[in-house]
């Protein structure tokens, strides 16, 4: 027990003991920490990069490297700075023909990047390839049109009204190879399972972050309406009946049902709404068509119509 004792009592220091003994061991490390970056080193570290050419000719078609990957020597002190990015600045690579260039192999980097590299040396480029696509800057007026209707109406509804996008064309602007494919531009609406009128700005989606186009928005303005299902049986006409045609066995009325929006079915002129059925290219024997339906409002949806059995 007396040994026990005298144990504990080589380890029974002052509070104030305490504190000197803590500001010796910090004082210790931070002299070891100092004289340790006062040293020379070896080691990997990013760097950013950045690509310079002229920017009112070129533009990238896909995002530009930003960093590359070195071994580099120095000493502890200026490496430790760099790694926590204190003064470093971007590694610079001018291009004189962007578009001729899609890779930059890492070794031929060397003798570009050593001489921007300050206090430390370059050993070896780590990354491998920078990948660089880039295109002449072009612009050219382009079409704008919304995408599948159908898509966006609630069951049961529909368009009641022609869809109206303000501006219908926009100036695009944006790597050449891109903006000479594009004609026409398909827009979405953000809501879908739409029962009422909609007017809304949209803003325009290029896909990519070096397209743009003045205006970047547009309005997109359209009515909708609850459909209802109608049913009527109406007369067949018959056009194009070739010369050499006699006897021709055909009915002279077919059913037809379709939908049309609620406040539209009052326009609908029942003495206009007929089939019409082409004979330009009828062969003899049996055969069956479908006619066409003339006389119904544009926004019509033709659910079912009788096919016509032609004998002759």
């Amino acid at each position: 027990m007396r040994i026990i004792n005298t144990l504990f009592s080589l380890f029974r220091f002052q509070h104030k003991s305490w504190k000197a003994v803590l500001l010796c061991i910090v004082a210790a490390t931070v002299f070891w920490f100092f004289n340790a970056l006062n040293k020379t080193y070896s080691t990997n570290l990013n760097f950013p990069v950045q690509v310079d050419y002229d920017e009112a000719t070129y533009i990238p078609v896909t995002q530009l490297p930003d960093n590359v990957r070195l071994n580099v020597s120095g000493l502890g002190w200026d490496l430790f700075r760099k790694s926590l990015g204190l003064k470093l600045q971007p590694l610079h690579i001018q291009l004189e023909s962007p578009a001729e260039v899609r890779k930059i192999p890492g070794a031929s980097l060397m003798a570009l990047f050593s001489p921007q590299l300050e206090g430390i040396q370059l050993n070896l480029v780590l990354t491998d390839t920078l990948h660089i696509h880039m295109d002449q800057r072009s612009m050219r007026t382009v079409g704008i049109e919304l995408d599948s209707m159908e898509q966006y109406l609630r069951e049961g509804y529909g368009l009641s009204s022609e869809i109206l996008i303000q501006p219908r064309e926009v100036m695009v602007e944006g790597p050449k190879s891109i903006i000479n494919a594009m004609a026409v531009h398909a827009i979405r609406l953000p809501q879908r399972r739409l029962d009422r009128n909609f007017n809304e700005v949209i803003e325009l989606e290029w896909g990519s972050p070096y397209i743009s186009s003045n205006p970047p928005v547009v309005t997109v303005s359209f009515q909708v309406d609850r459909l209802m299902q109608v049913t009527d049986t109406i007369p067949l006409k018959l056009i194009n009946i070739p010369p050499e045609v006699k006897g021709i066995s055909i009915r002279s009325k077919v059913i037809l049902t379709y939908q049309i929006p609620s406040k539209l079915a009052a326009s609908v002129n029942p003495d206009s709404l007929h089939a019409v059925l082409n004979l330009h290219s009828i062969t003899r024997g049996r055969s069956k068509a479908l006619p066409v339906i003339h006389g119904l409002s544009p926004f019509s949806r033709i659910e079912k119509v009788d096919s016509v059995d032609i004998i002759f």
